[in-house]
């Protein structure tokens, strides 16, 4: 994936985010030029019982359909929810151009199908899958 698409896909989550009353950023150093763990994007909002819900995100937009996440990828985005005690939620949109694909699909890490070296969404997964707003209503 250019650094260009995956950085509008990353924007688009950024806004679904703001859109539906959370704060979201795309987070420095993603993906490159760190040992740390770094989501693509965190998001935080106020449930109203003092506590805050954070989802942090890795997001791929894949024209074909299939999105794969590299294993390592997975780890860290585990590791991050872990400390921070939020959801992690892989996100892909398959192809931004088309309106057959009417929303953004998420992914916990337990749903995401293991390959010998990597994760993926695949097609299958996302003709009934979930949306964002699907897996924050079951999460939250």
């Amino acid at each position: 994936m250019s650094k260009s698409k995956g950085t509008r896909g990353e924007k688009k989550v950024v806004s679904w985010f703001e859109d539906h009353g959370w704060y979201a950023q795309r987070t420095g150093g993603s993906g490159a030029g760190t040992d740390r763990d770094r989501p693509d994007v965190v998001a935080m909002r106020p449930n109203g019982m003092g506590v805050t819900d954070c989802v942090v995100a890795e997001v791929k937009n894949k024209k074909g359909g299939t999105s794969r996440f590299k294993k390592e990828d997975v780890q860290q985005l585990k590791n991050v929810a872990r400390k921070s005690g939020g959801l992690g939620l892989f996100v892909t949109k398959p192809d931004l151009r088309k309106s057959q694909h009417p929303h953004m699909y998420a992914f916990t890490a337990d749903e995401l199908k293991e390959n010998a070296k990597s994760y993926s969404i695949t097609k299958k997964m996302i003709q009934d899958g979930p949306s964002i707003q699907e897996q924050i209503e079951s999460h939250f």
